[in-house]
């Protein structure tokens, strides 16, 4: 008798305890994601262009996801990319704005790259996905 009970137990709980790990997996990698992410505040000045596109000194007001830990990042816009650009000349000298990106790349070998976003002091590289109005 204590044995059907002990397999109807377990029975009834291995499904609860699977479903358990799956979602305790889902949370960790939500945040492990969440470190490839970056969401911040900015204001821009214009830097100058280059072969590729504009360049943009920003800095950084606020972080709302992610951990950049500098103040200020060289933003490179592609001329490619008319939606960014037209975007950045119209908020510069002050006005604050917000700016996600996803990370493209660890270990680059320059601190400027042909790329509408930006590489960090730790040489990873970031894409811009948006830029947006508060």
């Amino acid at each position: 008798m204590k044995k059907l009970l002990l397999d109807i137990t377990i029975f009834f709980l291995f499904p609860f305890a699977v479903l358990n790990c799956k979602n305790m997996d889902q949370k960790n990698s939500a945040l492990e994601n969440q470190s490839d992410r970056l969401i911040v505040r900015v204001t821009a000045s214009f830097a100058g262009a280059i072969g590729y596109g504009n360049v943009y000194n920003c800095n950084l007001t606020k972080e709302i996801v992610g951990n950049l830990d500098e103040k200020r990042i060289t933003v490179t816009i592609l001329s490619s990319d008319s939606v960014n650009l037209a975007f950045m000349s119209s908020h510069l000298n002050g006005v604050e704005f917000e700016m996600s990106c996803k990370k493209r790349k660890d270990n680059e070998t320059y601190s400027v790259m042909a790329i509408s976003g930006f590489v960090d002091k730790k040489r990873t590289s970031w894409d811009i996905e948006y830029l947006k109005d508060l």
